[in-house]
Order: structure tokens, then C-alpha cells, then sequence
């Protein structure tokens, strides 16, 4: 992770030094999206994993479910990849579409917690 730093910031630099300050700052600020991302998307995929093992003792479909919890098909996919961080009313829509609790969407506490922790000592 260091590494990618260092080079993020020298290619920084050397875009300033060129005078493109404003590509650098958009290009900076671009990585730095990139990286809060991938910080989250551990997390976002134990959730999606833990939603698409609900769905599937379900027995349903991921298009066929998609269309029952009235989401977009490709919305519904990327919750389930982790993609997206899922919206607290589409997590009752989903929950109330498999008929279980909100609760049973998450994975317990022993495997998210961990994940936490490794997100609030990288910053």
C-alpha cells in the first residue's frame, strides 16, 4: 500500500511540476476514490455473500428474485458482488421479498468484526 502511495504522489508531482495542476488534482483525487473503495468493498462483500446464501436456500433465482424485491436485475447483482453499498430500504425490500428479518442479511458479528478493524487501522 505504501508503494502505491509513493507512486500516486510522484506522479503527482510531476504532473504540477508540467503545469497541470488541475489534471493532477483530479487524477489525485480520483486514486483516493479508488482506494476508500476497495477499503469498504471487503465488508460490502461479506454482506453480499451472506444475502446471496439467503436467497439461494430460498430457491430463488438472482433475476427471478431481482424482479420479487421489485430491484434492477444488475442493481441486485452488484449488492450480491459487493459492488454497491446497498441502501437500508432495499435491504428491508430484500428482507421482506425472502420473508426473513433484516437481521438475517447480515453475516455475524465474528466475520464482519474483523473486517471493521482492518478498515479503522488503515487510515
Amino acid at each position: 500500500m505504501r508503494v502505491l502511495y509513493r507512486i500516486m504522489i510522484l506522479i503527482t508531482r510531476v504532473l504540477i511540476i508540467r503545469g497541470y495542476i488541475g489534471f493532477a488534482v483530479l487524477w489525485l483525487g480520483m486514486q483516493v476514490d479508488k482506494s476508500e473503495k476497495v477499503e469498504k468493498q471487503a465488508i460490502l462483500v461479506a454482506l453480499g455473500q451472506q444475502i446471496r446464501e439467503v436467497r439461494q436456500a430460498k430457491g430463488f433465482s438472482q433475476e427471478d428474485f431481482a424482479a420479487r424485491a421489485e430491484l434492477d436485475r444488475s442493481y441486485y447483482g452488484g449488492v450480491e458482488r459487493g459492488e454497491r453499498n446497498v441502501a437500508a430500504l432495499n435491504l428491508m425490500k430484500i428482507a421482506a421479498a425472502l420473508d426473513v428479518e433484516v437481521g438475517a442479511l447480515f453475516p455475524t458479528s465474528a466475520l464482519f468484526r474483523p473486517l471493521l478493524t482492518e478498515d479503522t487501522t488503515d487510515r
